[in-house]
């Protein structure tokens, strides 16, 4: 999906009453999880290894938004147990694979260590594992389950800016959603849509 699509189409979401706000991020959600999953099942493992815009493999990109789930799934957990603000927030808490807690100076140092690990990773068990990742966020916020609109709206209010500049105010749970959706399907589509691709 393309960044000039999803981000005006989630700002005009977040002027919805909670219900219909939840509606429509759900289905925004199930089309970008159908196409991240999509390019994530047709990337071969010799595309996988292959470099992406930014220099590192298609791989790598896979496991830095794996990663990044994880640490978004994490915030929802704290989210559904009544935190209004996460710990990812401040880069806190991240709960490794080993259950070690890790805080974080910068998300520089966050995707450094994550990419550290994921190295040694073969591609269909780092593709595993960015899949579950990805299911698993999306049924966090099946409306008649866990995070429901009432739960997300119990979040601190958070105003953050998109990479093409729009502007938008809401309770953070709404945040955690939206980059959730963003850094699978909008933030490295290119990349990824060219690997599948090839």
């Amino acid at each position: 999906m393309r960044a000039e699509d999803f981000h005006p189409r989630c700002r005009s979401l977040m002027a919805l009453r909670p219900d219909d706000r939840h509606a429509g991020l759900r289905a925004l959600h199930a089309e970008t999880l159908a196409e991240y999953s999509g390019w994530l099942q047709a990337i071969p493992t010799a595309r996988a290894h292959s470099a992406s815009s930014d220099g590192r493999s298609i791989a790598l990109v896979v496991g830095h938004i794996e990663a990044w789930d994880r640490f978004l799934i994490q915030a929802c957990g704290e989210i559904l147990s009544g935190v209004p603000w996460p710990s990812l927030m401040d880069l806190r808490g991240f709960l490794d694979e080993d259950g070690q807690r890790r805080d974080f100076a910068s998300m520089d140092a966050f995707n450094e260590r994550c990419a550290d690990v994921q190295r040694r990773l073969p591609w269909d068990t780092l593709r595993a594992s960015a899949l579950d990742r990805a299911q698993a966020a999306s049924a966090l916020f099946d409306p008649s389950r866990l995070l429901t609109p009432e739960r997300l709206e119990h979040t601190r209010l958070y105003e953050w800016e998109t990479p093409g500049g729009l502007r938008i105010r809401a309770a953070v749970g709404w945040y955690v959603w939206m980059i959730i959706m963003e850094h699978e399907a909008v933030e490295h589509a290119a990349d990824l849509a060219r690997a599948a691709a090839a």
